[in-house]
Parts: structure tokens; C-alpha cells; sequence
């Protein structure tokens, strides 16, 4: 079977690839080396350069000279990519910068030193681990505690703070990974090189990563997304493999059950959503077997086992943790109860972005025109295989690609369920996990749509030349690259603030906090200091007792008319630099304005008794004293 394999990929390669010239070699080694230094610089640049104070965008912040070089490699990268011969050690190159060059766009809060990047749930989850590695609760505690195992061993062996290997791991590592993977399982699909290279210049796009629901930051279903190209290449390379006999018995079996046991324990949602694709696999496999044991289908060794395995320790693990079996219960109560939230919140969130200037359909062009056009390619691809259009001498191809569509189906229904069930934008989760196998056959697409190109253009009277067919598809994958990249990190340009919390602002909580007279209720603008407190004393241990206002903010009305006298109590009042830049400049104080911060200095009911630059802390007399 390897034999045929390697009869088949060398024919494409003879009739597919565009030989080049020994002085076209000699040139795209020279832009390579080219592409390499300017990456190097502009990475040394900005590493010299590490952030100060606070900036709304991550990119605009980003030295001119970084830019400069990312985009320097990665045009170089994508042309000769498309260019360069199936079997060259040149692509094997630029897909080296390619991938390089993508993560460091990925990476950008590890290079400007950030003391820690993601001020939501990121920030509880750095508290979470605290508490493991400090012994105070033990993993099993934890629902998915995969990447804070995965950190404090990070942190443990290269001895480095947590907080810096989660950061490494999460926006340096499993990005690299993610790049990695996808060529590879795209490589499984079709056996063959270039298309190989496709699936990692899709894979640098990080489709999935649509700052709703899937984030940069740590956040442990966003991690099992970008991890899931890993899981399932273990599966396409099960699924080939040419052996038969127990499912378990072999090395690649037993390293997909091992795999996908894992899988569990980096975010539950995720892997159920893998088992529900394990479902529909095993289905279609069960009757292709049973009516049409001569499809290429049927040879396929069957995931039954694999999906059982699944089953039982997805079940077992949740069965564990009161979090998960509570999620089970609100999706079915919710589903009964049919209430219009999901509606009306996205007209809400609608109406506000106009009043910014902005609507819902540029909103959805920024953040998932790519996904679009894949989806399309996708769809396009698997009907064909489907309906039997493509290749017929490509069998085994065409059964992994319809055997991959079908998985999509049960994934696609629980998305729908998600929706329905009014789970506030969790529906996005499965958008961005959809997309990882989307991303595949969206590559696999391409490549054919390469094929057809090459084909039509260069020759029979044609006035298109191949040289000008390259040169457009690698406008076409400059372009998608950019349009992607742009909006990985949370930046205004998606009407959002750059997620970064800065060592003044951690440091300004912990002296805060610190001193805290345990009565006084601490209080914030737009949410209350829940978070801080998560990541500086454990996510478990922080309680409202401990610390009164743990989830309080001021209510907008009352900041921006009378938050210095409004309280009977005397409150405690948190405003960091990013609060004040996000409310105000981002967004043009619709919903905290500026007068509100300025009545903090002026008004006598506000005493400002700490501050560090980053962070301030106000104490408001209560009307009662």
C-alpha cells in the first residue's frame, strides 16, 4: 500500500510540478536568505524594544522595522512556496519562514515582553495554576486542567515564572504545533507535497481563532481547538493504516486512544464535540460496510473502539465535576424554555457597534471573510466527493474527504443546539472547531483548484501564462494571510482593546489588595476586580467574603452623573489606564464617559489613595459619614 503511495505522489510530482532554472534556484535561495534575515531583524527589534505603557492596539504599538520584516518574510515565503518544485528543499524552506513568520504575528505579546496577556478568563486560569503548583488543589479538581499541567511543567524545567510559560505554550507553542499539524494532515489526505504545503499556508491563517469565543490569550477550549489538527492526524494516520486486528494492538491505535483520552483533560466541550465527530465516522463506516463493502470507505479501519474509549472517559470525567454536569443542565432547561437572549443581545451588540461607527456585517467581514471563502471551497469539495465528481483512479483520497465531510455533520447539529439553547456566544466554539477540518478540506480544494488552474493556462492558445497564474494565487495567499493575521489579536480594528495586563496594574491589585481593611467593598469600571483577585490569591480560594465587591462594577448611569456621591457605604474604586484609553478612546465613551473620570479628581467625595501610573485606587466617602 506505501508502494502505491509513492508510485502515485511520484507521478504527480512529474506532472504537476514547474521546474525551475538553476538561476531561478540560485534567486529563491538569495530571497529566502533574504526573507530569513528580515524576520530576524525585525524580531531582534522589537525584543529590544519591550512595551512600556499601555496601547489600545497591539499592532499599531509593534516598531515599524518589526512589520517590515514579517512582511518581507512572508511574501518571500508564500511566492516561493507556489513557485517552488514539488520535491525542492527550497518549499521545505519557505515554509519554515512561512510558519516562523506567522507564530511571531501570533507570538507578538511574547516578543514586546508582556508581563501577562489576557485579562479575563486568562487570568484565572494563571490563578488556577498557581493554586496546582503550589499543592493548594490537585489536578483532578479541575475540569480541564491539561494546559496548567502542560505550563507548570513548562515552567518548572526551563524555570521560568508560570505566568511566562503559559504564555510561551500558549502563543509560541501550540501555534507552532497548529501550523505543523494542519500540513501534515493534509499531507494524509492526499499524499502529495504541494498540497502538504497549502494546508500549512492555511494553517498560518489561524482560521479558527475569531476573538468571540476563541481567543490568543490562555483559555483552555481555544487551546484544545488549535490543538485538534494533532488528534486528528492520529486519526487519518489510524484510519490508512494497513494492518487489521484489535484497534488497540497496533502502535498507531494505540497512539490515537492515547490521544484522544487526553483530549479530555485539555477542555471537555471539545472533546465531546471530537466524540460526536467519532459517532458519525463510526456510523458511516458501519454501513458503508454493511451495503457497499467495495467503497474505498470500507477499507478504512473502523474507529468503533476509539469512539468508545471516548465515550467512556468523557463520561467518567464529567460525571467528576459539578461545572460540567451544571452546563448539561442549563443547555436542556434553556432549550425547554426558548427564550429570544441570543437575539436580542446580538441587536443590542449591533446597535452599539453603530453608534461606534461600525456595523455587524464589517464586523463579520473582518473576522470571517476567510472562514467564508473556506467554508465555500469546503462545501464545494465535499459535495464533489460526495456525489462522486472527483478523480476515480484518487479512491482513498476521495473516501478520507467524504469520510471527513460526514464528520462535520453531528458537530454542525450541536452548534445548532448551542444556538438554541441560548448559551451566550459558546456556539462560536464549535464555529472555530468546525473550522479546523474546514481549514483541511478548504487546502485540499486549493489544491485542486492549482490542478485545474495549471491545466487551462500556459499552453493550447491560452493568453495566460503560468508565470501570471502563480504570481495571482500569491497575491491571493498574501492577501488572505493579511486579511487573517490582522485580526488575531484583539485591537480596535475589531472594535476591541488589547488584551494586555500590564506588571503596574498586577502590582497596583496585589499592594490593594494586600492592604484591604476586609470590609470596605471594592468596586470597577464595567467589571470588578474578580479577575486580579483570581490570579493573586487562586481562583478557588477567591470568594466575595473574602474580599466584598469581588464581582462588583459601577453601574454606567451612576459613574457618569453622581459615582462620587452615590454610595451610603464607602467604596473602594479600582481605574487602570486601560479602563480610562478603552472607555474614552475606544469607545468614544458610550457607555463610561469621560466626565466621569474627571469628576474623580475634581469632585470631593473622591480621594485618590493610590497610584502607580498604570493603576489608581479612589476611596468614595459614603453619604452616611
Amino acid at each position: 500500500m506505501r508502494r502505491r503511495w509513492t508510485d502515485a505522489y511520484s507521478m504527480t510530482v512529474n506532472t504537476n510540478s514547474i521546474p525551475a532554472t538553476r538561476p531561478e534556484r540560485r534567486l529563491q535561495k538569495a530571497a529566502l536568505t533574504l526573507g530569513y534575515l528580515a524576520l530576524a531583524i525585525g524580531t531582534l527589534t522589537t525584543v529590544r524594544a519591550p512595551a512600556t505603557e499601555y496601547q489600545l492596539s497591539i499592532y499599531r504599538s509593534m516598531p515599524t522595522g518589526f512589520w517590515i520584516g514579517v512582511g518581507i518574510a512572508l511574501l518571500t515565503a508564500v511566492v516561493i512556496t507556489v513557485r517552488a518544485d514539488e520535491s525542492s528543499r527550497v518549499r521545505d524552506a519557505a515554509l519554515g519562514l512561512l510558519a516562523f513568520g506567522a507564530v511571531s504575528v501570533f507570538a507578538l505579546p511574547v516578543l514586546r515582553s508582556y508581563y501577562f496577556y489576557g485579562a479575563g478568563d486568562a487570568l484565572s486560569h494563571l490563578g488556577w495554576a498557581r493554586e496546582i503548583q503550589q499543592g493548594a488543589m490537585g489536578p483532578a479538581e479541575l475540569v480541564y486542567p491539561g494546559i496548567h499541567l502542560l505550563s507548570i511543567q513548562f515552567a518548572e524545567v526551563a524555570g521560568v515564572p508560570l505566568r511566562s510559560a503559559m504564555q510561551l505554550l500558549v502563543l509560541v507553542g501550540i501555534p507552532l504545533v497548529f501550523v505543523v499539524a494542519s500540513a501534515a494532515c493534509v499531507y494524509q489526505i492526499t499524499h502529495r507535497q504541494r498540497d502538504a504545503a497549502l494546508g500549512a499556508l492555511v494553517g498560518a491563517m489561524f482560521v479558527p481563532v475569531n476573538n468571540v469565543s476563541v481567543h490568543p490569550v490562555v483559555h483552555p477550549s481555544s487551546q484544545a481547538i488549535l490543538l485538534f489538527p494533532v488528534v486528528l492526524l492520529c486519526v487519518l494516520l489510524f484510519l490508512q493504516e494497513d494492518t487489521s486486528g484489535f484497534a488497540l494492538a497496533t502502535p498507531t491505535g494505540a497512539l490515537l486512544a492515547l490521544v484522544s483520552a487526553g483530549y479530555v483533560f485539555v477542555h471537555p466541550q471539545e472533546s465531546m464535540t471530537y466524540l460526536s465527530m467519532l459517532v458519525g465516522i463510526s456510523l458511516l463506516q458501519f454501513f458503508v460496510r454493511r451495503f457497499r463493502s467495495g467503497h474505498p470507505i470500507a477499507s478504512f479501519r473502523p474507529l468503533y473502539v476509539h469512539a468508545v474509549i471516548v465515550g467512556v472517559v468523557f463520561a467518567t470525567w464529567t460525571q467528576l465535576h459539578e461545572r460540567a454536569r451544571s452546563r448539561f443542565t442549563a443547555v436542556t432547561q434553556s432549550l425547554l424554555a426558548r427564550e429570544p437572549s441570543v437575539l436580542e443581545s446580538t441587536g443590542a451588540r449591533g446597535a452599539s457597534l453603530v453608534d461606534l461607527g461600525g456595523s455587524l456585517f464589517e464586523l463579520y467581514l473582518k473576522l470571517f471573510s476567510v472562514s467564508t471563502l473556506l467554508l465555500i471551497l469546503a462545501g464545494v469539495l465535499a459535495l464533489a466527493a460526495i456525489v462522486g465528481l472527483l478523480d476515480r483512479d484518487r479512491g482513498r483520497r476521495n473516501g478520507l474527504l467524504t469520510v471527513l465531510s460526514f464528520a462535520l455533520v453531528f458537530p454542525g447539529v450541536g452548534l445548532v443546539v448551542i444556538f438554541l439553547a441560548q448559551q451566550g456566544d459558546h456556539y462560536f466554539r464549535f464555529l472555530g472547531f468546525i473550522m479546523v477540518t474546514v481549514s483541511l478540506l478548504g487546502a485540499v480544494a486549493m489544491g485542486l483548484a492549482v490542478d485545474r488552474l495549471r491545466d487551462t493556462v500556459g499552453g493550447g492558445g491560452s493568453v495566460v501564462t503560468r508565470e501570471a497564474a502563480t504570481t495571482a494565487l500569491s497575491a491571493v495567499f498574501v492577501l488572505l494571510l493579511a486579511l487573517q493575521l490582522v485580526a488575531v489579536h484583539p485591537s480596535p480594528y475589531i472594535y476591541q482593546p488589547n488584551d494586555r495586563v500590564t506588571e503596574p496594574v498586577m502590582d497596583g491589585y496585589d499592594r490593594a489588595l494586600t492592604y484591604h481593611d476586609g470590609e470596605t467593598s471594592l468596586t470597577g469600571v464595567r467589571s470588578g476586580p474578580s479577575r486580579y483577585v483570581d490570579a493573586l490569591y487562586g481562583t478557588s480560594a477567591a470568594s466575595e467574603q473574602l474580599f466584598p465587591g469581588y464581582r462588583s462594577d459601577v453601574p454606567e448611569v451612576i459613574f457618569n452623573t453622581n459615582v462620587t456621591s452615590h454610595y451610603e457605604d464607602d467604596r473602594y474604586l479600582i481605574v487602570t489606564t486601560k479602563t480610562r484609553k478603552k472607555e474614552v478612546r475606544l469607545y468614544d465613551g458610550l457607555r463610561y464617559r469621560s466626565t466621569g473620570f474627571e469628576a474623580l479628581e475634581t469632585e470631593p467625595g473622591a480621594h485618590r489613595i493610590q497610584d502607580n501610573g498604570g493603576f489608581t485606587l479612589y476611596r468614595l466617602a459614603g453619604t452616611d459619614d
